[in-house]
């Protein structure tokens, strides 16, 4: 369930780390199951895509 990748980020937030990337980069992977036209959900949840395309969104999606 996408609800729980922000929650399970939560802990970290004690670490100083900016709880706005955590929980944009906790969520990215699932937007192709939110976005019907958008194909991508093996890539956005291979090592590349982790590492490539779950980054870009992420930022994108903090910079809104």
């Amino acid at each position: 369930m996408t609800l729980a990748h922000p929650a399970a980020v939560l802990p970290l937030g004690r670490l100083g780390l900016p709880m706005t990337a955590l929980v944009a980069g906790s969520v990215v992977p699932d937007i192709p199951l939110f976005l019907w036209w958008v194909r991508g959900y093996e890539l956005t949840h291979s090592l590349v895509g982790i590492l490539v395309v779950d980054v870009v969104l992420a930022v994108g999606v903090v910079l809104l």
